[in-house]
Formats: structure tokens, sequence, C-alpha cells
């Protein structure tokens, strides 16, 4: 999927879901004695209807299944009407078919990407699914507005991945205070970001504390759990989920579980603040053997590699099976 629909797709979900908030708690009756809701309602019907044209005829034809044709007609309910709006049209819009178009959009932004290399299908789910909440948490209690506005500032490699534990970029940010105070109980924190181009696993790590990650782009999160890892060190890849990360979201990834850096939702590339305790991955000072104590590559930075991650000569290995890439 090019980045351009994409992009579309995650604009009309959020239109959705403006229409949804303005009409929430009204019925019809309400709705057609206020102009305010009327017009701010009419201008997303509008929006929808204009995204959906700019959306690739490459696209619409891998998705032809899709009524866009009936979709985009929908912004006539505004344009064709002499700035007269048919209220009860408008309104049956919104409440039938807004909703469906809201899922046909993130169903096709989660469908199964398919590992070329070994067949491997792999459900992309979404950060705010069930299934997700033993891996972490939605974390809706800070305004990171201003973090995701300073993460577009950051490098993001084109054919690699950069990481940077400390940025004092995002340090200086009001929001790294709060975190410290509100998220880790005024422990030392450090926010730094890890961003680039990136479809593959290649590894697996795991820390003694919870991690942050908050989305200045979508990105895809491929995790595992640590309770999965088998008594000889080893973890089946088979076990990864995936779990879409849109952009503005951030979760809290708990201790327990396993992560790397984060892949492409689209072309383009991915943008990811990190958050954890202060010093962490950074350079250990001692040298580690034997056991669990051997996967200790950094600071609170444990390791699983896999054999084709292209990791540093002698970093640990574990992980079994597919590699996977999800392009």
């Amino acid at each position: 999927m090019k980045e351009r629909d994409f992009n579309i797709l995650t604009h009309i979900i959020e239109y959705c879901d403006k229409l949804t908030a303005f009409t929430r708690d009204m019925d019809f009756s309400g709705f057609d004695k206020s102009e305010l809701h009327k017009d701010a309602c009419s201008l997303c019907i509008l929006q929808i209807g204009e995204l959906v044209y700019n959306l690739t005829d490459e696209f619409k034809q891998e998705y032809s299944d899709i009524p866009w044709r009936q979709i985009r007609s929908m912004r006539n309910i505004v344009v064709h009407h002499y700035g007269v709006v048919d209220t009860e049209t408008l309104w049956y819009t919104i409440i039938d078919d807004i909703p469906g178009l809201k899922d046909y959009c993130q169903k096709i932004k989660t469908l199964k990407l398919e590992n070329k290399t070994g067949g491997f299908t792999m459900e992309i789910k979404k950060v705010t699914d069930a299934a997700f909440r033993k891996y972490g948490r939605v974390v809706d209690n800070v305004d990171f507005t201003g973090l995701v506005e300073k993460l577009a500032e950051t490098p993001c490699p084109a054919d690699d991945t950069v990481y940077e534990p400390s940025s004092a970029l995002l340090e200086a940010l009001p929001v790294f205070e709060e975190l410290k105070t509100k998220t880790y109980g005024e422990l030392p924190i450090q926010i730094g970001f890890c961003n680039g181009n990136n479809y593959k696993l290649n590894a697996l790590e795991y820390h003694r504390s919870s991690e942050i990650n908050v989305a200045g782009t979508d990105a895809i999160l491929l995790v595992g759990w640590q309770q999965d890892i088998a008594d000889d060190g080893t973890y089946d890849t088979s076990k990864v989920e995936g779990f879409l990360l849109p952009k503005g979201t951030a979760v809290e990834v708990y201790a327990t579980t396993l992560h790397y850096a984060p892949c492409n939702a689209a072309d383009g590339g991915f943008r990811v603040a990190v958050v954890l305790p202060k010093d962490t991955n950074l350079p250990l000072d001692k040298e580690h053997a034997g056991g669990e104590d051997a996967r200790l590559t950094a600071k609170n930075k444990w390791l699983i590699g896999h054999p084709e991650g292209g990791l540093p000569e002698g970093s640990p290995l574990g992980l079994v099976g597919e590699n996977i890439c999800l392009k």
C-alpha cells in the first residue's frame, strides 16, 4: 500500500470519529435544530468525499469490493443542493453509513500481512484491542501533542533504523517532567527515539521496567511474552503478535513484554519516541556471561537475536522460526 493511500485512510477514520463525536448523545430532533452540528457534520462528509476521490486508482482496484464510488457520492448531500442540506439524509448517513465506512478503512489498515519469504501470515491488530492487554496499555492521561510534533524534527533514515536513548530535544519538553512524575513515580527517566524504515523482527528484547512508546507516525509493534521463553533460552517466533500503533497514540509496554524496533505501517518510515528509566540501553560497565546474564547486552536490556537478524557478531541468539517480515 502506498503511503498516500495509507494516510488518506487514516484521515477518513479521523473524520468518521469526528462525526460520531459530534452526534453522540443526540437524537434527530436535536440535530435538526442545531445549525452548528449540521454545519460541522456537513464539512466532515465533504472532506471524506474529497479524500476518497484522492485515493489512487491502483488502491481502489485492489480493494474493489468496497463501494468507493458510492462513498464519494456522500459529498453530494452537501454540495449539490444549492446550500440547502437534507438534514434527514445527512443524519441517517452519519448513523447508518459512517460506522461501516470506518470499519472498512480500519480493516484495510489492519489486513493480514504476508511474509514473502516463507508464507507466514500475521494479523495486525490494534493496540486498543483486548489482545494487547497482556502486553501493555494505552496511556491516556498525558498530553503527548508537543512530543509528537517534535518527533518530526528527529532523523529518519531511508534504509535503516536509528535509536537514540536520550534526546535533549525531546527531554526539553514539559511532558518529560510529567512522565517522570506521573508515569514513573519520580524515578529518573530518559526520552529518546527509534526512527527509520524496517519490516523485519530481527530480535526481541526486554527490560526490568515498563517502556513508553509514543507514535510520531503510524507504526507496527511486534511483541511477545517473556513467560514464553523456553527453559533453554529460545523463543518461537510464531508466538509473536503484531499491533498497529497509530500516530499520536502512546502505550506502556510492560516489563514482561518482548519487543524490538518498530516496523513500518506504510512506505515512508516511522518515528517513535521511547521513554525508559535513565541509563537504560547505555553500555555495560562489566562483562556478563552464563544463563540469562549472557543476554544482557546493555544496561537494563536483555536481548534474544535471530540468526538472520543482521546483529553484531557475538550477539546472543535464541529466536527460532521465521524472522518475521511484514513486506
